[in-house]
C-alpha cells in the first residue's frame, strides 16, 4: 500500500481479510520517502493448527457424492486414518452446507456460529459453513491427491447454491492431509 502523510510519527494497523492473521500495529516515524513491510502472525492454536489462504491451485474432487438438496448430510470412509487435536478418524460426515465433521452426525447444521464450540458440528472443518443448496448444477466431491505417505483427502463443493439466493455460486475444497 502507498500514503502521502505529512512527516511525523503514525500508528499503523493491519488486519488480514480473512482473520487468519492476528493484526498489527506498528509505529512509523515519517521523515522522507519511508517503506515498511509489516508481517502479521498467522493464529495458531496450542495443536499448531491455523488457516491460510492456501498456495496450491485448486484442487477438484472426482467422486461426486449423493447429497441433493436442502441440509443434507453423509459419511464417508476415509481413504487414510486422519488425526485431528490427537484423536484419530477413519470417517468423516460431509455436509451440504460447507463443513465435514470427522465426529458422525446425521445433523446438517446451516447456521453457523462462534468456533470452537460443544455443538455440533464439531472435530471438523469449515471452509465455508453457510446455509448452501445444492441443485442439478452443483455437487460436492471428494479425491485423494498424493501418494501415500504424503496423500491429502480432498472435499469440494462445486457451484453450490446459496438457500436464500439459489443463483449465487460459490466452490471451495478443503482438505487434510495423512501426514497432519
Amino acid at each position: 500500500y502507498s500514503m502521502t502523510l505529512p512527516h511525523g510519527t503514525y500508528q499503523i494497523e493491519a488486519t488480514h481479510a480473512n482473520r487468519c492473521a492476528s493484526p498489527t500495529t506498528v509505529t512509523v516515524t515519517i521523515s522522507g520517502n519511508t517503506l515498511r513491510d509489516i508481517t502479521l502472525a498467522l493464529r495458531t492454536d496450542s495443536f499448531g493448527y491455523y488457516c491460510t489462504t492456501p498456495l496450491l491451485p485448486y484442487t477438484a474432487g472426482t467422486t461426486k457424492l449423493s447429497l441433493t438438496g436442502d441440509d443434507v448430510v453423509t459419511t464417508v470412509t476415509l481413504p487414510f486414518r486422519v488425526s485431528l487435536y490427537g484423536t484419530y478418524y477413519n470417517s468423516a460426515t460431509i455436509s451440504s452446507n460447507g463443513w465435514l465433521s470427522f465426529v458422525t452426525t446425521t445433523s446438517s447444521v446451516y447456521s453457523n456460529t462462534a468456533i470452537p464450540s460443544t455443538g455440533i458440528p464439531n472435530g471438523a472443518l469449515y471452509p465455508f459453513w453457510d446455509d448452501l443448496y445444492l441443485d442439478a448444477t452443483s455437487g460436492v466431491y471428494t479425491g485423494v491427491t498424493g501418494t501415500a505417505p504424503n496423500r491429502t483427502f480432498i472435499v469440494e463443493w462445486r457451484e453450490g447454491g446459496f438457500y436464500s439466493h439459489r443463483t449465487a455460486r460459490v466452490s471451495l475444497v478443503a482438505g487434510h492431509g495423512e501426514n497432519r
